[in-house]
């Protein structure tokens, strides 16, 4: 394979067409709020017409950066084989035109490892990485080209390849691209509910967490490994979180929605500034226009900010360690006043607990207080902290404003607004920040609350009450 087969008839090897049907799904998505390059990005790679304008999404963020190397890993859809297969070429023709191949970059992989090889039936026809490379052309110019296509799992040969490319990083500017869709024909809901928990997991670095939940089929990915891999090299050179750019399925862009196939576009960045807050990440190592963002509300200054830190802390220890509780005192007027409060936990950058209330009939102090036990213990989500992981514990405290009814939704200020919204049964809630670290428009803000709450994601247009607040977000 050394001509992209292109698998989309619609074209019939009409480059022109080609390169306008690119520029236009890239156009069609949202600049990059990032100013740095992004370490790596996550595709999908069905056809155009049903995954294009997702992936459109990735290149977008990249679009226009400088890169030495191109790295794209895709899952093996045809040939059976243990290891990873790396593209032993010189060059790389598509209809676009040639892309020059790294040949030291592919000489250094080959080999490195017993089940490191090229293997010609793994690449012949490879859709999973064929499909991203005219975008890349399009997005890019003056890179050099590696393609890895991933068969049956060798930890032992993924790690050769993530040090590999972590070694050659810190000499070159490399970009890697995992190449993956999510879940597969299932109903447009269903699909929807299985590819939040995979994005969940992929946003937050977990690849525990994503190796779990794929293995117990609360979540599908046939790029499994490359994500995997991805995700290892993205954390070793310093990414805490990933931004989610774009999720959507086929029954969304051009299928019927009774079996839908999922699809995501992700990005990585070296700080992870663009991540973080309320689902992982640590608050204190966010960008200072992310925090300023993120913080909408000052009544509280720092010596009511530290006391409240304070108190939070000392209830959760007390809490972990089953010893007698304090009962929380202030004399602080300003923590005197009945506010509702969030109180997230986070180890190492990474959600270990995050419970809330809007109640509104208890001082902030005693709030917090109680919601640091809750977040510490009760989170459905999460075995109770135990006392081993008290000295790593990060904790960050949301101040909530009362909420009140959304009459237009061009009043919702991302950055400003946090979001509440319920039909029926169903509620679910995002704080401001949330939207923030990840790089959402409003539109997607909505969305996302409606899929929190369990709710088609055009709930909020069918029905269901939006409801706004403020925070005034705080950690150590």
């Amino acid at each position: 394979m050394n001509s992209i087969s292109l698998q989309f008839a619609e074209f019939k090897g009409d480059a022109a067409e080609l390169a306008r049907r690119i520029d236009a799904m890239i156009a069609a998505a949202p600049p990059s709020q990032r100013k740095e390059a992004p370490l790596a990005i996550v595709s999908p790679h069905a056809g155009y017409v049903y995954s294009g304008p997702i992936a459109a999404h990735a290149y977008r963020a990249v679009q226009g950066q400088s890169y030495d190397t191109v790295v794209v890993i895709g899952p093996s859809h045809r040939d059976a084989f243990t290891g990873l297969s790396v593209y032993d070429t010189t060059r790389f023709d598509t209809p676009l035109g040639p892309i020059p191949c790294d040949r030291e970059l592919i000489g250094q992989l080959i080999g490195a490892h017993p089940n490191i090889s090229y293997r010609p039936s793994a690449h012949r026809d490879e859709h999973s990485l064929e499909v991203q490379v005219p975008f890349l052309q399009r997005a890019l110019t003056g890179f050099k080209l590696v393609m890895v296509v991933v068969g049956g799992r060798d930890p032992e040969a993924e790690l050769t390849l993530v040090n590999a490319l972590v070694a050659f990083a810190k000499q070159r500017r490399v970009l890697v691209v995992a190449s993956s869709d999510l879940s597969h024909y299932h109903g447009y809901a269903e699909a929807n509910q299985l590819d939040a928990v995979a994005l969940a997991s992929i946003a937050a670095l977990d690849t525990q967490a994503l190796v779990r939940d794929i293995g117990a089929e609360r979540c599908e990915a046939c790029g499994i490994l490359p994500v995997l891999i991805t995700m290892d090299y993205v954390k070793r050179l310093g990414a805490q979180r990933g931004v989610l750019l774009k999720q959507a399925n086929s029954g969304d862009t051009a299928g019927p929605k009774d079996r839908v196939v999922g699809y995501a576009a992700l990005a990585f960045w070296r700080d992870g500034a663009a991540a973080g807050g309320k689902n992982g990440g640590n608050p204190a190592e966010k960008s200072a226009a992310n925090q300023a963002a993120a913080v909408s509300v000052g009544r509280l200054d720092g010596a009511a900010r530290a006391e409240l830190l304070g108190i939070a802390r000392r209830a959760i220890a007390e809490s972990v360690r089953d010893s007698q509780r304090t009962e929380p005192k202030s004399a602080n007027p300003a923590l005197q006043t009945p506010q509702g409060a969030f109180v997230t936990i986070t180890i190492g950058g990474e959600l270990r607990g995050c419970i809330g209330t809007f109640r509104e009939d208890t001082p902030l102090y005693r709030t917090v207080a109680q919601m640091a036990v809750a977040a510490a213990r009760e989170d459905p989500r999460f075995p109770p902290l135990t006392v081993a992981e008290l000295p790593k514990i990060h904790v960050e405290i949301s101040a909530l404003t009362p909420m009140k009814p959304v009459a237009d939704i061009r009043e919702i200020e991302v950055g400003r607004h946090g979001l509440y919204i319920t039909r029926g049964f169903n509620s679910g809630v995002l704080l401001p920040q949330v939207a923030t670290d990840y790089g959402w428009d409003r539109t997607t803000f909505l969305e996302q609350t409606c899929r929190k709450a369990g709710l088609p994601k055009n709930a909020w247009q069918e029905g269901a009450k939006i409801l706004s607040f403020e925070a005034e977000v705080f950690g150590e």
